[in-house]
Order: structure tokens, then C-alpha cells, then sequence
């Protein structure tokens, strides 16, 4: 199984930068936003980041995480507030296409009476669907945002218990259906990058770690992304080369029996 070696060379190089510009950030990173495959159809992924998909119309099942730093390893004093933002794909244009569902929210960390899943809008000038709006700032772009709040009263829902590790909230998932043949995406969780109106209004993420709440704007450092979900096909041998394993194998045999 193999990639056009253009494409994966960019898909790579897209990875690489990802990584560079989130170890940039690491200084004060209090909170990591992180999608995470979960399922293809149905089943079980083996990789929550890199995912190999055969045949066509596949479905893609992602986590949405926040986890926020435990520096006093006491979970009980960590929570998610809030999150506003949405998932974007990058690939090229002949590269693999596929529509985003609307978040279905987790309960337990999201109210969803003062919460939106977001709308699926085409975002990268290509023939799929991604989540949130290139309008930051516009208010008739709202509701194709997701808006994860905790709760009604803006406080946060706090983990439980203690010892050493984030403390991480399951926001919710969200479905990726796949929609040509192309090679590979990459897709990526992105906060909204609202720049006007008053400071509240700018905060796009909120937690509380270690027992002090955190509301901050789109690109506050303490904000880390995790890694792309890269999604890549599988690519079957051309039929010369079935041809020459045929012949191959033809010959062995004839050598066995000789």
C-alpha cells in the first residue's frame, strides 16, 4: 500500500509544521485541544492519528478532548469551560475529500442548552465540508461555529481524583464521511479567531487548572493543538504489476515441479 509520493510528500511536510509551530508553544501550554479518531466504520482505530481507509464512502468517527495541565496532580481542582472554534481539513486538490458531521455533544462536559454543534460549510475552497466559519467575526457567521460551554453559569465541569497526567473532558464527536478517491487529508481542531468586540467576547477558550479559572483569546500560547488526524487510501497495485506477480509465481511453480 503506498501514496502518491507528491501528495504524501506534502501531507508530511504539513505534519512536520504542525509539530514545529505546537512544540512552539509548549512555554505556559495550559490547555491541549485534540481531535482523535476513534472508529472507522464502526469499529475500532488502531491509530487515533493516522488512519488507512480501503474502498469507498468510509466514515471516520473523531473525539473532540480538551486536557488541561495538572501540575499539583489533584484532577479535582482542573476543569473545561469553555471552547469556540471548529475543524478544518488540509489537502490538495486532488487530494481526499470528505464531509464533516455536526458535534454530537458529551453530556457529561457540555450543556447543551447554551451550546451549538456547529454547521457543516465548505471552508478551503474544495468540494467537502469542514466546521466553523472563515467570517471570525461576523454575526451572521455564528452558528456555523461550535460553542462548547460546560455550563449555564459559565463555571467549569471539574475532573475527579488525583495523581499525575492532564486532566482530560471528552467534548463530544463528530464524523468525517468520505466522498471521492483521492489520496489523503489532514484534519485539525482550530479556534475561532475572534478579534473584535470586548475582551469577554474575545476569549475563545476557558478552563480552570490547578484551581485558577483561564479565559483566553484565539492565539494566547497556553492554547496547544494536537497533531492533524492524517487520512490516507490505500493504493492497489496497477494492473501490470498483477500481471508480473502472476508470471512470477507461474514460474515458481513450474521450478517447484521441475
Amino acid at each position: 500500500m503506498r501514496m502518491k509520493s507528491s501528495n504524501r510528500a506534502k501531507l508530511i511536510a504539513g505534519a512536520v509544521l504542525t509539530g514545529v509551530l505546537a512544540l512552539g508553544s509548549t512555554a505556559g501550554a495550559s490547555i491541549l485541544l485534540d481531535l482523535r479518531a476513534t472508529q472507522v466504520n464502526g469499529n475500532a482505530a488502531a491509530d487515533s492519528k493516522n488512519i488507512v481507509l480501503t474502498g469507498s464512502g468510509n466514515v471516520v468517527t473523531f473525539a473532540v478532548v480538551a486536557s488541561v495541565s495538572n501540575v499539583d496532580s489533584d484532577h479535582s481542582n482542573d476543569g473545561f469551560t469553555a471552547f469556540n472554534g471548529g475543524v478544518n481539513s488540509t489537502e490538495t486538490a486532488s487530494g481526499l475529500f470528505g464531509n464533516l458531521s455536526s458535534m454530537t455533544f458529551n453530556n457529561s462536559n457540555v450543556a447543551t442548552s447554551v451550546s451549538q454543534a456547529g454547521l457543516p460549510t465548505e471552508l478551503d475552497g474544495h468540494s467537502d465540508l469542514e466546521l466553523g466559519d472563515t467570517a471570525a467575526n461576523a454575526g451572521s457567521a455564528t452558528a456555523n461555529w461550535v460553542i462548547a460551554n460546560a455550563t449555564a453559569t459559565a463555571t467549569p465541569v471539574l475532573g475527579s481524583g488525583a495523581g499525575a497526567g492532564n486532566t482530560e473532558f471528552t467534548l463530544g464527536t463528530l464524523t468525517w464521511t468520505q466522498t471521492n478517491s483521492g489520496d489523503t487529508t489532514g484534519l485539525n481542531i482550530f479556534v475561532r479567531p475572534r478579534t473584535s468586540g470586548t475582551t469577554t467576547a474575545k476569549q475563545m477558550v476557558k478552563w480552570r487548572e490547578d484551581g485558577s479559572d483561564k479565559a483566553v483569546v484565539f492565539n494566547d500560547p497556553s492554547i496547544l493543538l494536537g497533531s492533524n488526524v492524517n487520512i490516507s487510501t490505500a493504493i492497489s497495485p496497477e494492473p501490470a504489476s498483477l500481471g508480473l506477480l502472476g508470471l512470477v509465481g507461474l514460474a515458481f511453480a513450474r521450478r517447484r515441479r521441475a
